[in-house]
Parts: C-alpha cells; structure tokens; sequence
C-alpha cells in the first residue's frame, strides 16, 4: 500500500513536468511566431512606405525637372542652359558706352566717347552658342590740325579751328560664345557697320572742300571680348573691335592713308525672355 502513493506521486511528477515544458515550448513558438509575423508586417509596411515615398519623390522630381526647365530665372544661366541639351533661345535689350577712333592722319588718335544701345537674340547648347546683335552707336572723329593746314598754299584760312565729324552706325555683329567659368564668357566674330549719317559739326570741312561725307558707307570689323554674368538676368560685357576696311573716301590732300576704325565697347545687357 505504501508504494502506491509513491508511485503515484512519482507518476503525477513527470506528467507535470512533461505539461510543463511542453506549455513552454508551445508559448515560446507563439511568441516566435508573433515575432515573426511582426516582423513580417513591420518589412510589409516599410515596403509600402518605401514605395509611396518613391513615388511622391518621383512626382516631385518632375515637377521641378518641369519647373527648371521652363523658368530659367530661377537658376543661373549655365546651369540652365547645361540643363537644357535641347538648347535655349534668349532675347534680350543692351546699354553702354562706345569708345571709337580713327587712328590714321589727319584725325587724333584718341577713343572719344560715344553711345551704343540695341538688342540681342542668342541661341545657346551647353556651354557654347551663337549671338547676334543689332545695335545703334555714335562717334566722333577729330582732325589733328586745322582743317586749312591739308590744303596747300591757302590763304586768309581759318588755321585754328580742327575739323570734326559726327557719325551713327548700325552695326550686326555675329558672334560665337564660349563658357570658360561658372560665369564668364568668351565672345569671338565678325561685324558689319552701316554709315547712318556723317555730319561736319563745325563746317570746316565742308566750307574748304565743299564735301561732307568723307567715309564710306560699308565697314567689316573683327570683335573680341568677354561678358560676365551677373544676379537678376544682368550681364557686363567688354570688347575690342578692330576694323578692316578702309572708309577713307575723303578729299584730304595728305590723307593718302588707309582709315580703320577701331572700338573699346563697355556694356550692360538684361535678358527678357
């Protein structure tokens, strides 16, 4: 009798510790399997959220790819325009000083000034383009000395008095542009001026050789310089102009030689469209 309790306290043991471990087993798989399915819903909604944030920034990149590449003032214009492969057409208005001489006898070698203003329409592809302009410019000419003094054997002549020309040009350079950096730019080509009106401002030399126009009318020139863009559309700009043609067609007695008109040009140009 005694060892039947025994035995059933012995039996009653092991089935208790069986049912324990299994129970925790059991619930260390649950807890494995919430885990898990944790887990599994945590990389199901990083998923999702990874997705929509793509597709939000995806939209946004083309709204502002859009936005770039049809208001260029809000970016400069090399980053614009490297931007841009299909390449940009710009129009715009320019304002500046024209500093101009005629360096060959009889007239003073000296840039008196003058003024210059026109528009521009320019079609650029990365860092390269090609500009044209069409521009008004004054200038004036002065003789060394005394009208009289290149008539010989004249007498009771006015010997003081210099002879001095008024003229306007339309001028068309067409140029090519080069970027160099982030903001400057090379410019290089040709230019034609068109005599508009030649005036004598103080009749000199229309009163001792009864002719006014002593230039002719057509003039090639070479253009060279560099522009530097700067906030709100602005650029600055500086050029050399170096004529190639002759336009002495003139009565000057010593004036044998050939007249070239040369040009330091300093401009402000404002992009509108």
């Amino acid at each position: 009798m005694s060892r039947i309790p025994l035995f059933t306290f012995l039996l009653f043991s092991i089935l208790f510790s069986a049912a324990a471990g299994a129970q925790e087993r059991g619930d260390g798989s649950a807890e494995g399997g919430k885990r898990q399915k944790r887990v599994v819903h945590d990389n199901d909604k990083y998923q999702h959220s990874s997705t929509k944030s793509e597709g939000i920034f995806r939209r946004l990149g083309r709204h502002k790819i859009k936005l770039t590449w049809n208001t260029p003032e809000s970016t400069t214009d090399s980053e614009y325009y490297r931007r841009s492969p299909r390449g940009e057409t710009d129009l715009g208005v320019k304002v500046g000083l024209n500093f101009q001489e005629i360096t060959k006898s009889p007239f003073s070698p000296s840039l008196n000034p003058g003024l210059v203003a026109g528009g521009y329409c320019r079609r650029f592809w990365g860092g390269s383009g090609i500009r044209g302009e069409l521009l008004i410019n004054t200038a004036s000419y002065t003789s060394q000395n005394a009208a009289s003094y290149y008539v010989p054997h004249i007498a009771s002549t006015d010997t003081v008095t210099k002879s001095a020309f008024k003229a306007v040009y339309l001028s068309v350079p067409i140029m090519f542009e080069q970027r160099i950096r982030h903001k400057a730019y090379l410019i290089l080509g040709p230019q034609y001026s068109y005599l508009i009106s030649s005036t004598d401002k103080n009749g000199e030399f229309t009163k001792i050789y009864n002719k006014s126009n002593v230039f002719f009318k057509s003039e090639f020139s070479l253009v060279g310089g560099f522009e530097i863009q700067l906030p709100h559309a602005l650029r600055i700009g500086a050029r050399y102009i170096k004529g190639l043609t002759d336009v002495n067609n003139s009565v000057y007695p010593k004036a044998y030689e050939a007249w070239t008109i040369n040009t330091v040009q300093i401009s402000f140009s404002y992009r509108l469209y």
